[in-house]
């Protein structure tokens, strides 16, 4: 699944799953799901990449981290708002300096200020601990 996602084979990578979705012993896990998701957004399958976002049951802070920096690329940014406040609603998710850096650095890429404040808020309740290089962000 890697080397069509790096290869942007996006019709191999579907082909792969579905063939792994009929096996009885090749079942795609966590880290399949989330190289196909990837692998949606880096060949520009947008659609694709939200229904099977939507459709997973299995979804970590990988999963998250990747459908948003796609979501950032679309520059879908209430979309983002959307999977970010889903990400910290399940009190068994925490937070990590790359989530934090991929979440607000993209914010700040793109000159939103106004939702760096009430994120990083938000994340500091989560028990986030900004580190030198997340407050270099800032500066």
């Amino acid at each position: 699944m890697k080397g069509y996602s790096k290869m942007k084979k996006f019709d191999k990578a579907t082909d792969l799953l579905n063939f792994m979705l009929g096996s009885k012993t090749a079942k795609p896990n966590t880290v399949t799901n989330n190289t196909y998701l990837q692998c949606c957004l880096e060949t520009e399958h947008y659609v694709e990449a939200d229904a099977f976002f939507q459709a997973m049951h299995a979804k970590d802070i990988i999963t998250f981290s990747t459908y948003i920096k796609g979501l950032f690329k679309q520059e879908r940014i209430e979309d983002v708002i959307v999977a970010f406040e889903v990400f910290i609603a399940d009190k068994e998710n925490k937070i990590d300096q790359v989530f934090f850096n991929i979440v607000v650095g993209g914010f700040i890429k793109r000159n939103k200020m106004g939702y760096v404040t009430g994120l990083t808020q938000k994340m500091m309740h989560k028990d986030f601990k900004l580190n030198e290089f997340n407050t270099c962000l800032f500066i």
